[in-house]
């Protein structure tokens, strides 16, 4: 079963599940077959087993689809593959003998309807509810006549099955609310409203993905200046606060699409694509000055920034290790913009030839540039001091919101 269903990705939770759903329908309806036809060898009783025998190979062919396909599928195969499937129910439930068989099969239509509604989209379960219900029906006439009696249970049937659903639905909308609002805590830093490193982590790939020709990623890493004095001398929801304006300026002055992340402590991030290094160092500096102009209640706020550009070797480098890369060397022209006086932006220096190879460092340039570049996180500063803190591990990320 394991083998039939696809990873497990976010949003795709409506798309993959067809795999799961079809994968524990077509074993359960196998293994009715395969009872049904001992159960006719043992007793001799009536049946039509070549009927059995064609719903059980589709059934195969079905689940050997699924097993081949290797990916998500989407909402319409999920709904083709499960209709399909109660389509195949129905046709072995009216032609194969005896009516118990015929009982059985209704019965099992609304467990591939409840399985369907727990797995997939609400989009997907009413394409299949209507097979479903008018397979029940024609189960239900064509075995039993449309006496009063057999119209009365099937309508009954039709009823419970709509109100099995109705319950399974409910359920599933309060969970994928209560698991979106999960996702949204585990990703989101509380004060601030900016998702955290884990989602900086996941969305950087896609930034780099749609980064316009000819441009790459760059993260700036800003921090407040002396934010440990505002802390101390206006206590610590003022802190709060100026952390939350900080982020609406950066929210402000942003691009969509592009990332705003808080690495922990007062250390904020900017990390996008732009044409060359000097273009992300304006885009900085425009940042810095917005910040420093912003309302700021009585508490004068000023930022100081690293800006680090993907140099050739980032470029190539996976996604993890070229953002590692960056955040690292932005992290360094950070600390450069604090001690050369703070409220400025100062630009990395490209790597060296060494981080083409990152074990090499012997041929007398300054090993510890190359270093900053190939090392695996950045390190976070404390109360703008500009020495490094131990709180890198925190962090948050945001899709910013609007353009410049």
């Amino acid at each position: 079963m394991a083998r039939l269903v696809p990873s497990l990705s976010g949003p795709d939770v409506g798309t993959w599940s067809a795999a799961a759903t079809l994968g524990y329908q077509a074993y359960t309806v196998l293994a009715v077959h395969a009872v049904h036809l001992l159960v006719i060898w043992l007793t001799g009783a009536p049946a039509r087993v070549d009927v059995i025998l064609a719903s059980a190979g589709v059934w195969v062919v079905l689940l050997v689809w699924v097993k081949t396909r290797g990916t998500r599928l989407r909402d319409g195969e999920v709904a083709g593959l499960c209709s399909t499937g109660a389509v195949i129910a129905v046709v072995n439930g009216l032609f194969a003998q005896p009516p118990t068989h015929v009982a059985f099969i209704a019965v099992g239509l609304v467990g591939m309807l409840l399985s369907t509604c727990s797995f997939t989209s609400l989009a997907v379960a009413r394409v299949v509810l209507p097979v479903v219900l008018v397979g029940q029906v024609m189960l239900q006439l064509g075995t039993f006549g449309t006496s009063v009696t057999s119209l009365a249970v099937a309508g009954f049937t039709v009823a419970a099955t709509l109100g099995a659903c109705q319950l399974v639905l409910s359920a599933k909308a309060a969970l994928d609310e209560a698991l979106a609002r999960a996702d949204q805590a585990a990703r989101t830093d509380p004060l601030t409203g900016l998702l955290n490193r884990r989602a900086l982590a996941q969305a950087f790939g896609a930034v780099r993905a749609a980064a316009p020709g000819g441009h790459r990623a760059a993260v700036v890493a800003l921090d407040l200046d002396h934010f440990k004095r505002i802390n101390d001398e206006h206590g610590h929801d003022a802190g709060d606060d100026v952390l939350r304006r900080v982020a609406d300026v950066m929210r402000a002055h942003t691009r969509q699409g592009d990332l705003l992340v808080r690495l922990g402590g007062e250390e904020l991030a900017w990390v996008g694509s732009w044409a060359d290094a000097e273009e992300a160092h304006a885009s900085a500096d425009r940042l810095r000055a917005a910040v420093a102009a912003a309302p700021s209640q009585g508490i004068p706020v000023t930022t100081s920034a690293g800006v680090a550009f993907s140099t050739d070797a980032t470029h190539a480098a996976p996604d993890a290790e070229a953002l590692s890369r960056l955040l690292v060397r932005a992290d360094v022209a950070l600390y450069e913009a604090k001690r050369a006086g703070r409220d400025r932006v100062v630009l990395a220096a490209p790597q060296l030839p060494t981080d083409a190879d990152p074990h090499h460092g012997n041929d007398g340039t300054d090993d510890r540039a190359s270093t900053h570049d190939r090392a695996p996180a950045p390190q976070v500063r404390d109360g703008g001091s500009g020495k490094p803190s131990a709180a890198a591990a925190a962090g948050t990320a945001e899709i910013a919101g609007q353009r410049a």
